[in-house]
C-alpha cells in the first residue's frame, strides 16, 4: 500500500484549522494506523507538528517508542500486569486506568521506579462499558 502523504498532511491541517490555537491534537495511529502503518504514518504527523499519539496495545507504543517518536503517547487500553507497566513507565507511555485494581498497580510499580506517572483516567459516564465507577 502507498501512503498519500500530502492527503495526510491536508487532512491534519483542516483538523488543525478548526481548533482552538490552544488545543492540543491526539493522533490516533492504533491498528497499524487503520491500516495506513502506525509507524510511517506518525512519522508524518509528528514532523507535521502533532506531539501525541494514541494507540491501544502496548507493543504498539513500543514501535512507535523503537522508531524514536519522541512523542507523546497514550495507551487506551489498561495493563494488568507488572511487567508490562514497568515497560510502558520505562518508555514515557501515558497509561489508562479503569479500575482500582489499575490505580494501585501503577502506584505501585511508579513508587517503585521512584517516578512520576501521566495516567489517562476513564470514568464510566453509565454507559457501562468499562472505566471507574464514579462512586467509587
Amino acid at each position: 500500500m502507498e501512503i498519500d502523504i500530502d492527503a495526510i498532511i491536508h487532512n491534519l491541517e483542516q483538523i488543525k484549522s478548526r481548533l482552538p490555537e490552544q488545543a492540543r491534537l491526539i493522533a490516533v495511529v492504533k491498528a497499524d494506523a487503520y491500516g495506513h502503518g502506525a509507524v510511517a504514518t506518525a512519522r508524518i504527523l509528528y514532523q507535521n507538528g502533532v506531539d501525541f499519539f494514541g494507540v491501544s496495545f502496548l507493543d504498539e507504543a513500543l514501535a512507535l517508542r523503537r522508531a524514536r517518536i519522541r512523542a507523546s503517547i497514550m495507551l487506551f487500553t489498561p495493563l494488568v500486569h507488572e511487567y508490562q507497566v514497568t515497560k510502558a513507565l520505562e518508555n514515557h507511555i501515558t497509561v489508562t486506568v479503569t479500575s482500582l485494581y489499575d490505580c494501585r498497580l501503577v502506584d505501585l510499580i511508579s513508587r517503585r521506579m521512584n517516578v512520576k506517572t501521566n495516567v489517562h483516567l476513564k470514568v464510566d459516564t453509565g454507559l457501562g462499558r468499562f472505566g471507574l465507577n464514579i462512586d467509587c
